[in-house]
């Protein structure tokens, strides 16, 4: 009997075309990500550019791995601090961007290297993301519209909006637990 070596990055060489497709988004998509930041008016930083395409060889490599969150983290912390302020269709892009990249990623961390995700498994996923890219450009365009007003500044409106926005979360949630749920 023969052993194989284990190593951090799992067994690449039994990857599924299907994964490396999947894992093939998160380099990808940092990339877009990336251009998109720059298209915006945003200053190239090539070291941080770097590290976040380090950050999404890893994601690529391990999909399982606490990887995924730091690179969604770190594009969103790159944006906020190269990026000038203001709502651009180039936000959006970098928003669906960072979409592909979460779903790509959580689809490949459904199984082991192998694994080949079955049709409706795939139709639910692009379901999902479909309805989310829906919702982001939505939100995108509420965004935009309010930032073309011009509101007065004060702390009521944000009250409001915050109330608003937890009244609807609330009511999302108490519809979507199944009857009998135990979850709170």
């Amino acid at each position: 009997m023969t052993r194989q070596a284990v190593t951090p990055f799992g067994d690449l060489a039994r990857l599924s075309a299907q994964q490396w497709a999947l894992r093939a988004v998160s380099p990808s998509s940092t990339l877009a990500f990336l251009a998109f930041a720059a298209a915006a008016g945003g200053r190239l930083h090539p070291v941080a550019a770097a590290t976040a395409l380090v950050i999404a060889l890893g994601v690529a490599l391990m999909p399982d791995s606490d990887a995924g969150l730091l690179v969604l983290f770190y594009l969103a912390g790159y944006w906020l601090l190269t990026v000038p302020e203001g709502v651009s269709g180039w936000l959006l892009l970098a928003g669906l961007a960072v979409l592909a990249l979460h779903a790509c990623t959580t689809m490949a961390a459904y199984g082991p290297p192998g694994v080949v995700l079955e049709r409706p498994m795939l139709r639910r996923w692009v379901t999902r993301v479909l309805a989310a890219a829906g919702v982001t450009g939505g939100v995108w365009a509420c965004v935009w519209a309010a930032a073309q007003v011009r509101l007065p500044a004060g702390g009521w409106l944000l009250g409001v909006a915050l109330m608003v926005c937890l009244a609807a979360a609330a009511l999302v949630l108490h519809g979507t637990a199944p009857k009998g749920s135990r979850d709170p």
